[in-house]
């Protein structure tokens, strides 16, 4: 995989993220007035589940790229997720933006720190 695939792969994952939240947005506002009934409550775990595969699979393929191997066992989504709050590889090294958000190496895409080309995961770690 090249970077260019890298790109194309996460522009399409954030483009199915993008419309989940979009339903989850509109699933909420129908709710503002009334409980949700057991089929909206089901949707809306649907949703969560959708976005929360999204962002796993745009990790899975930064590590791949980077040639770094998933982790294994019990726990590997979590690991997954903490690799990204303080990476153990040197293709993964982790820096700071001028606003203080923790950062990675990125795309240079959406979202991302136009000078460096670094990923922010905010302060969510």
């Amino acid at each position: 995989m090249n970077l260019k695939d890298l790109r194309e792969e996460i522009a399409i994952e954030i483009e199915l993220l993008e419309s989940v939240i979009k339903e989850i947005s509109s699933l909420r506002h129908d709710l503002t007035e009334r409980e949700p009934t057991v089929r909206e409550k089901t949707a809306a775990g649907a949703f969560m589940a959708q976005f929360y595969g999204g962002i796993e699979n745009i990790l899975k393929r930064i590590s791949f790229f980077h040639s770094v191997p998933m982790p294994s066992g019990d726990n590997w989504h979590t690991d997954l997720f903490r690799r990204f709050c303080q990476p153990l590889y040197k293709t993964m090294v982790q820096g700071v933006g001028a606003n203080g958000r923790r950062m990675l190496p990125g795309l240079g895409g959406k979202g991302q720190s136009a000078s460096t080309g670094l990923y922010s995961l905010s302060n969510t770690c």
